[in-house]
């Protein structure tokens, strides 16, 4: 077992921020008072550093007003449904998006591509998401933290990671995958994954990248990750039928 983990596999459901914007959006999500500015939207509220928040807002799509400068920009639980090419392309200053708890049914190719900047996305909880297109992270050259839990995401295309070389932390808890996707042999930088909550089977998971770097427990039937872990040493695999753990080595 890497040391520091627990016998029993955690629940792990959100990542933490990575940067001070990040950090600043997730308290501005528990209530932190906000100020708003001239150029703020009507619908949303804003905060110094260029944070937008337009949680729980209604939105169908994105408000025009939102400035070309914002770093980072809460549209946590509204209904879009659709991103495009279009939807982020003057935004190339944000820092930290979420999108978590709308409707969203599609990312076109590219969506993201103008946000070369961008270091958090946050996707989760978008339960009509179920396929991600190759190219759908193209652009997001230093993304350090993605999440896409609580999606009902069944497959992973081979190339869907490639695009990302500065990804660190993956979370893909609680989707409807039934293997360990090749894609993860893109991630040369990733340190934290989540898998916990799928239908993966024990005879797929040749797939998990064994490293130093990344810590890992496969449960029954389960993957999960021990976030928390800073020595990783082995993959701990939870026999399916007897329930005995067995430890194999770097």
């Amino acid at each position: 077992m890497p040391s520091g983990c627990s016998e029993a596999c955690p629940q792990v459901n959100h990542f933490p921020p990575t940067d001070g914007s990040g950090l600043i959006l997730k308290q501005s999500k528990a209530g932190l008072s906000l100020n708003i500015s001239d150029s703020c939207p009507s619908m949303c509220k804003c905060a110094p550093e260029e944070v937008i928040h337009c949680n729980r807002a209604g939105l169908r799509a994105l408000p025009g007003e939102i400035a070309a400068s914002t770093v980072s920009l809460n549209l946590s639980n509204n209904y879009l449904r659709i991103l495009t090419t279009n939807t982020f392309r003057n935004l190339t200053f944000l820092h930290s998006l979420w999108l978590d708890g709308n409707n969203l049914t599609f990312l076109s190719p590219g969506t993201f591509h103008a946000l070369s900047k961008l270091r958090e996305l946050d996707l989760s909880r978008n339960s009509r998401l179920t396929y991600l297109h190759a190219n759908t992270f193209r652009g997001l050259l230093n993304l350090i933290s993605l999440d896409l839990s609580h999606c009902n995401i069944f497959e992973i295309h081979p190339l869907l990671f490639s695009h990302l070389p500065s990804l660190e932390r993956l979370n893909l808890a609680s989707n409807n995958m039934r293997y360990v996707p090749q894609a993860f042999s893109n991630l040369s930088s990733l340190t934290r994954l989540s898998l916990e909550s799928n239908h993966i089977e024990r005879s797929s998971t040749s797939g998990v990248p064994v490293t130093d770097s990344v810590c890992w427990c496969l449960c029954e039937h389960v993957v999960a990750s021990y976030n928390w872990c800073t020595d990783c040493f082995a993959v701990r695999i939870q026999d399916s039928v007897g329930g005995v753990g067995t430890n194999i080595p770097k």
